[in-house]
């Protein structure tokens, strides 16, 4: 309020002081002119520069691109709790479901869950984010690959988060609504001498809403310490416990089967209704954060800058969905659910170092900036499938269909890791190394330039997958049919299916194709050099397919995990028919699509890999495999949904008069 007092005084003075001087404060004949200067208090959420869009301190309208900032005092006036609550003001920048445990952003129209920073530094795990120990939220849109290395080309959000300050202070806020939800925190700072200070951020929240059965709790805290040696060198070192436990909510299913004339709609009438299974619907997420940061200036224009971090992450997924508008089952109104639980554990070890020089010749000055990231990232997931014990159940219990009602009846789930069940347990690491020089060049006043070059090595070990072989197929990537990659695990013994010649280290006899071999290798380096570019694309076409269909076809059931697949390809399905007069009816609208699983289709029988995923023979025998690729467009998703129901309702397995 005094900022704001102040400015309307001032606005009111400049007002009325040029008509004052035209009046009575005319210089007369030989008296010199005067400079009066009026100075004030801006008032709002402005800040003028940042280190992290360029990791340099530049000036907002240096930096060539669109960056907005979310402040502290902004967060704290208008009590943002979340990313979903800072994303209201930033233009471009919505946030999306994230299926109820995840924070997941759309930016500039490119979905993401992984392009999240936290002091410049990759927090690429699925969670959500509290600001409770954050000075301010800085959102960069547009590609940063210069910057941040691999991601969407979307933009990046980066979480700043409070350093240790040499004043001591205590502050907190607090909240609480009608539905029982509350929500408290704190800010303690605590100088120990001249050359150490510390500070502790801490939250508590309880949720809860309208909505039957939900509920969660978050508590984090973070105490971090500085240390000063020397005025030349400072030492930040902290650590975060975070345990965030709540309720899975998916929503409400749609009403109605939708088309491309009459889009599906939200069911009506069940505003509190929960359509998953009180106690089994949860995220559980614990992580504990090490973190440290060294800033050694060796002059006025030389400064270089170290960050590690440690994070431990360990994350329960269970849920309980529908996946099915609502459908008449025997005259009842009902509507299809299915579960499954996704346990992961990741540990990340990440180092980014900078260096600083700012240097001066003539006219010319630039700002150079040297450094280098390591990271190790390694992850264990699994996905564990949910079957029902009883009640109008399909797919040999993965679906589920129960009757409208408030609250519904859902069957005892029971997840299982045996053989055909679909269960899977993957590990990962990944290793990160990257360089990258840039230079930031200002010409006078009015020009400025940043150019430079980084460079990424990417590994992900295969080992880590726990597989003895593995085969890529050529045609799969657009390389030469007829040729492809064989991985075997050191110590795995093959015998030759051909006796003769000593080709291929004694495991294939004849002569290689050489020409394929490079035309091969040709296409996994154009491949992969496109693979981050195209991914984001592929994966929105295969989300609305996979999305539509399950919308306008009751009847469909999509195989595999929804989130942990290649988005290139989507398999479904579809109760009661074969995949092969599917796959004719497509074919004969120039449509082209395979059965079964890629290795088996052209096989008529059921796919072994589809019922090792637990699929039942009757419905591996009709699936349908679409796969998307470079040159697939919205167009060709649109003749997908529009052939495919008319094939399925000739057929007999679709009702007519579903679509429109």
């Amino acid at each position: 309020m005094r900022n704001l007092g102040i400015g309307t005084a001032l606005g009111f003075g400049l007002l009325t002081v040029p008509a004052m001087a035209q009046d009575q404060f005319l210089p007369g004949p030989g008296s010199t002119s005067q400079t009066i200067i009026v100075t004030g208090v801006r008032d709002g959420y402005q800040i003028d520069a940042t280190s992290t869009a360029t990791r340099t301190p530049t000036e907002l309208n240096d930096v060539p691109q669109a960056v907005s900032i979310i402040t502290e005092t902004q967060i704290d006036d208008q009590a943002m709790r979340s990313i979903a609550d800072v994303l209201r003001y930033v233009p471009g920048a919505v946030i999306s479901q994230g299926e109820g445990h995840r924070d997941q952003i759309i930016l500039r129209g490119n979905s993401s869950t992984a392009d999240f920073f936290v002091d410049g530094l990759r927090d690429d795990v699925q969670y959500y984010r509290g600001l409770y120990n954050a000075e301010r939220i800085e959102v960069l849109k547009g590609p940063n690959a210069m910057i941040f290395g691999r991601g969407g080309g979307g933009g990046v959000i980066n979480r700043v988060t409070k350093r240790p300050v040499a004043n001591a202070f205590i502050s907190g806020s607090g909240s609480a609504d009608t539905y029982g939800a509350w929500y408290v925190d704190a800010d303690i700072s605590q100088p120990l001498s001249e050359s150490v200070s510390t500070r502790m951020n801490a939250v508590y929240e309880e949720f809860r809403n309208n909505r039957d059965f939900y509920d969660g709790r978050r508590v984090a805290i973070n105490p971090t310490v500085a240390l000063s040696l020397g005025g030349a060198t400072r030492i930040d070192l902290g650590f975060e416990y975070n345990s965030d436990k709540r309720t899975i909510d998916r929503g409400v299913p749609s009403a109605v089967q939708g088309s491309l004339t009459s889009p599906s709609r939200p069911l009506t009438g069940v505003r509190d209704t929960f359509f998953g299974v009180p106690g089994f619907n949860v995220s559980d997420f614990e992580a504990k954060v090490l973190n440290g940061r060294v800033e050694h200036r060796f002059s006025d224009n030389l400064t270089l800058t170290s960050r590690i971090l440690y994070g431990d992450y360990d994350k329960l997924y269970r849920n309980a969905f529908a996946v099915t508008p609502v459908t008449p089952r025997g005259g009842v109104r009902s509507v299809g659910l299915e579960a499954y639980s996704d346990p992961t554990t990741r540990k990340n070890l990440l180092n980014q170092n900078d260096l600083v020089w700012t240097v001066t010749t003539g006219p010319v000055r630039h700002v150079l900036l040297a450094g280098f990231e390591v990271s190790d990232q390694r992850t264990r997931n699994q996905r564990i499938n949910g079957f029902f014990g009883g009640g109008d159940i399909v797919n040999g219990g993965r679906r589920v269909f129960v009757g409208l009602a408030d609250p519904i009846t859902v069957p005892p789930v029971t997840l299982r890791t045996a053989a055909n069940t679909g269960y899977r347990s993957v590990r990962t690491n990944a290793d990160v190394t990257a360089f990258y020089v840039q230079d930031q060049i200002s010409i006078g006043d009015h020009v400025d330039v940043i150019g430079g070059v980084r460079r990424d090595r990417f590994t992900l070990n295969v080992d880590d997958l726990g597989v003895d072989l593995m085969s890529l197929s050529g045609h799969k990537i657009y390389g030469p049919k007829g040729v492809g990659v064989l991985y075997v695990r050191r110590g795995t013994e093959l015998e030759p299916l051909i006796a003769g010649g000593g080709q291929e280290s004694q495991m294939r006899s004849g002569t290689e194709n050489v020409a394929a071999i490079v035309g091969m290798g040709e296409a996994l380096a154009l491949s992969e050099a496109e693979r981050v570019s195209s991914r984001p694309r592929i994966q929105a076409l295969a989300e609305r397919l996979i999305e539509e269909i399950a919308e306008r076809i009751p009847s469909s059931i999509f195989n595999g995990s929804h989130i942990h697949r290649v988005p290139e390809i989507a398999n479904f399905s579809f109760v009661g028919v074969e995949g092969e007069p599917v796959l004719l009816g497509l074919d004969f609208r120039a449509i082209a699509a395979s059965s079964g699983s890629a290795c088996s289709s052209a096989s008529l029988e059921p796919s072994h890999v589809l019922l090792a995923m637990g699929i039942s023979p009757e419905l591996a025998v009709g699936s349908v495999r679409i796969s998307m690729g470079r040159e697939t467009t919205e167009t060709d998703i649109d003749d997908v949904l529009q052939v495919l129901p008319e094939i399925l309702q000739q057929l007999g397995t679709f009702p007519a008069g579903a679509r429109s």
